[in-house]
């Protein structure tokens, strides 16, 4: 339980950190487009509004990089403060709060959408879930 509540610190911290990049440099929002599939997924592009004349997305911001780790029947939490591009920033608090959200995303025929991460650290994800239907008849002759 310990861990958990760790790694919630850690992203909250990310997510301050992203949220005053973007006040200090006038970005309003950020719209993340994912997709998943086949068992895997990825983030495919970050749109900054407004759109700024200066290119930001490799500016580096402060941001703590973890993994879980599980020995001797207790889970742990290692991280490190690094400094990421903005770019990487957005990208690894996306995957987490998805995954976060809609924990396998990616799996079988997927999902796609958006995550949208406003200036005032509120945010949204708009999910669409792909389903495969199978429908079932018996008939007995």
């Amino acid at each position: 339980m310990k861990h958990i509540l760790q790694i919630q610190e850690i992203k909250e911290k990310n997510k301050k950190s992203i949220v005053a990049f973007m006040q200090e440099n006038g970005i309003e929002k950020v719209v993340v487009e994912f997709d998943g599939s086949g068992d895997s997924g990825q983030m495919e592009r970050s749109i900054i509004y407004p759109s700024s004349k200066e290119d930001l997305s490799d500016k580096k911001i402060p941001f703590i990089s973890f993994f879980q780790r599980y020995s001797v029947g207790e889970w742990t939490v290692e991280s490190n403060e690094v400094e990421r591009s903005f770019d990487e920033a957005i990208e690894d608090f996306s995957y987490s709060i998805l995954e976060d959200n809609h924990g396998g995303w990616e799996i079988n025929d997927g999902s796609y959408g958006e995550i949208i991460i406003n200036a005032n650290g509120s945010g949204r994800i708009e999910f669409n879930q792909r389903v495969m239907e199978t429908e079932f008849d018996e008939t007995e002759f």
